[in-house]
């Protein structure tokens, strides 16, 4: 059993130390977490996997068929993972970004330490924020079981890098790692099978053979890590537990809300005297909707710990186990200098994907992302024509407001169906489930950043932003497209974020009609409402000096909103050439190590390109 029996207390209160049965051990917890992968594994269905170690776990373990992240990016989908709860509730959705959290947050690792347990990292964090004390026993790229006091139970987490975006980019050491493999284990490019969002070309072949190939590598270390584990005579009473932080860190698939950037691998191999008979037999594998939130919970439950309240995610296993939900949700915040704005539903069938921000591109220009050869590559092919149609749409200039897609017609979500007037019933189901959940959750994704740093220093932390002044933005933040009537008197709300969707609201909806009024907004007080109102004046094709002075004098600035002036200059085009030598002297400006500044560089210089 994982709970200890309940001694009932002896005459008087005293625990009789003569009738008291000896407490069961507890289990031993290791994660093994991979980076930037979807299930493309022998277990997973994939013919073109190599991986012995994985397809072994799965073989004596539980498989998780629909598990998926909440964010398709590595800061924002830890922050979930360790926390288990929404980023979006707490103020870390953003990547990456560093934000004070509530004094009464813990991580979960904190409550099993409580339990006895010696907890460690080895090494990677990427929370967005810093851990708790009281987190982690160790936490370094030496840190391992084999150094915990003697008696204690270890929980471990072992971040393997080989399968990262960058090992499949760049032409670095991973190269000659992927040259060691032995011949039976390497994929060539011949034989992948491109997705129907990629041309075929050889280049975009190898890019995603060398993917294949870092997983085999990642692989051979895992055995490596379980074979450790073995040596020292601990694999018989370690539960074991396998993910990746999000989908493939391939384009298309990481950074975007579709299968390919939130699907991911969940395995859960339980000893046998750890087993209990309401848990799924070895080998099984489990279709209900799973998210990477969860596994805190989980783990808590598995060591007969149950998970305090307050948490957004659920056990799967053990006695506190809890039923699947309706739909899982996952976001898109900034990334980089980009402001994205988007959130999923799936119901196990159909994605659902909301963006509040269709005027940035599905894929705008990142200075790390734009380094991706196979990017670049699908970015010149689709500029002069040789890559177009449905499968190109996510290099397109602007975002569809609404994706609709049903993953088992359509598994790599290509033909959106939203517009489609037999889907109007499912989409105004879909709507309002989203709806339901931000404000379930109070979803700070929808305050401008700026905003969200203003408001922590009045409340103490973005967890404790009230409730009340977020009620109104997620209706407020889709009003152009089905009620722009709403619109007009949050132009004059007290409340900033309100004043900031009306603004853009009404640039997105074209209109013009309220000119006047929107130019007036150029003075607000608030730095995120006047650069609202520059975007929506370009967009009904007033670019005055007054605009302009409105973001030269927040590119001297140097919060985040120095970054949301780039992007809005990159966006305006030409029309924002006078502001162009300031551009240039930040773009040779050095990067700094600041959660903002390290994306001043490449902003400008994506700014420039977008003039000429």
């Amino acid at each position: 059993m994982l709970v200890p029996p309940v001694v009932p207390l002896l005459a008087g209160g005293a625990l009789s130390s003569c009738t008291r049965p000896p407490a069961p051990p507890r289990p031993n917890i290791l994660c093994i977490t991979w980076e930037d992968t979807s299930p493309r594994f022998g277990c997973y269905g994939d013919p073109l996997a190599r991986t012995p170690a994985i397809d072994a776990l799965a073989a004596d373990g539980i498989r998780f068929s629909q598990a998926f992240a909440t964010a398709p990016v590595c800061s924002p989908s830890r922050s979930t993972i360790i926390t288990a709860r929404w980023p979006l509730s707490l103020g870390s959705q953003h990547h990456r970004s560093l934000v004070p959290l509530p004094s009464h947050l813990r991580c979960f690792p904190a409550y099993l330490r409580d339990a006895g347990y010696f907890c460690y990292n080895n090494a990677k964090t990427d929370y967005n924020f810093t851990p708790p004390a009281g987190t982690w026993d160790m936490c370094s790229p030496d840190a391992h079981w084999r150094k915990r006091p003697a008696g204690r139970p270890f929980f471990a987490v072992h971040n393997l890098a080989e399968t990262h975006q960058g090992a499949a980019m760049f032409t670095n050491t991973a190269t000659a790692q992927r040259a060691l493999l032995p011949p039976p284990l390497r994929v060539a490019p011949k034989d992948v099978v491109l997705p129907p969002y990629y041309p075929d070309t050889p280049s975009i072949r190898q890019h995603l053979a060398n993917h294949y190939n870092n997983i085999a590598l990642a692989d051979r270390r895992t055995a490596a890590l379980l074979q450790q584990l073995r040596d020292d005579g601990l694999y018989d009473n370690t539960i074991i537990i396998f993910y990746s932080d999000h989908g493939d860190g391939l384009p298309r698939a990481k950074l975007h809300l579709y299968q390919a950037g939130l699907h991911v691998p969940l395995l859960i191999r339980i000893p046998p005297h750890f087993y209990h008979r309401a848990m799924p037999p070895p080998g099984s594998v489990v279709s209900q909707l799973v998210t990477l939130m969860d596994i805190g919970p989980t783990l808590l439950s598995l060591a007969g710990i149950r998970p305090p309240p307050g948490l957004h995610g659920r056990a799967l296993l053990g006695p506190f186990a809890s039923p699947p939900p309706r739909y899982v949700a996952a976001h898109r915040d900034r990334i980089e200098s980009v402001a994205y704005c988007a959130r999923s539903l799936y119901d196990g069938r159909w994605r659902y994907v909301c963006n509040f921000r269709p005027d940035i591109e599905l894929h705008a220009p990142m200075f790390y992302h734009e380094d991706d050869p196979a990017l670049r590559e699908m970015r010149a092919l689709y500029h002069n024509g040789s890559f177009s149609g449905p499968p190109a749409a996510w290099l397109a200039p602007h975002a569809p407001p609404e994706e609709l897609y049903d993953t088992c017609a359509d598994p790599h979500c290509i033909t959106n169906l939203a517009p489609h007037p037999s889907q109007h019933a499912r989409l105004a189901a879909f709507r309002a489930a989203l709806r339901a959940w931000q404000s379930s959750i109070n979803d700070l994704g929808l305050v401008p950043e700026s905003l969200q740093h203003t408001w922590s220093c009045m409340y103490g932390a973005p967890a404790l932003i009230p409730s009340a002044l977020l009620h109104n933005l997620p209706q407020l933040a889709c009003a152009w497209q089905h009620a722009p009537h709403t619109l007009l008197p949050a132009l004059v709300s007290s409340n900033a974020a309100e004043r900031y969707w009306a603004v853009l609201g009404l640039g997105l909806g074209h209109a013009t009609s309220h000119v006047a009024r929107i130019t007036a907004c150029l003075d607000d007080p608030e730095p995120c409402v006047a650069c609202a109102a520059v975007w929506a004046l370009h967009r009904m094709g007033d670019t005055s000096p007054a605009s302009l002075a409105v973001l030269s004098n927040l590119l001297c600035d140097t919060s985040c909103e120095r970054l949301t002036a780039m992007e809005t200059a990159r966006r305006i085009g030409p029309a924002a050439a006078p502001l162009a030598p300031l551009l240039r002297t930040l773009a040779h400006s050095p990067g700094t190590n600041d959660f903002y500044d390290q994306y001043v560089p490449a902003a400008a210089a994506f700014a420039l390109d977008a003039m000429q």
